[in-house]
């Protein structure tokens, strides 16, 4: 999470540098300025999804969580039905 916020605050200053050193255009004047373009997109791809991604590791371990405690809850009963039958 610490290395998403870092190039996130990294892919912002970069951005905001090349923009200034080549003025806010909407369209790229040269390639230089559409390789600039690039790569801060992709920069904020990557912070955003090294950013998002714990969230879905976090999620991943709630579903197994809850799944090991179905199955639990499963034997349990199993084995309270055996026991009734004894």
């Amino acid at each position: 999470m610490k290395f998403a916020k870092i190039l996130f605050a990294v892919t912002i200053i970069f951005y905001i540098a090349y923009d200034w050193y080549f003025g806010w255009n909407e369209k790229p004047i040269n390639d230089a300025e559409k390789t600039c373009d690039e790569i801060s997109g992709w920069m904020f791809l990557a912070s955003i999804i090294f950013y998002v991604q714990p969230i879905f590791k976090y999620l991943e371990s709630r579903v197994a969580f809850q799944e090991a405690n179905e199955k639990t809850e499963e034997e349990n009963k199993e084995s309270e039905t055996i026991e009734n039958n004894e």
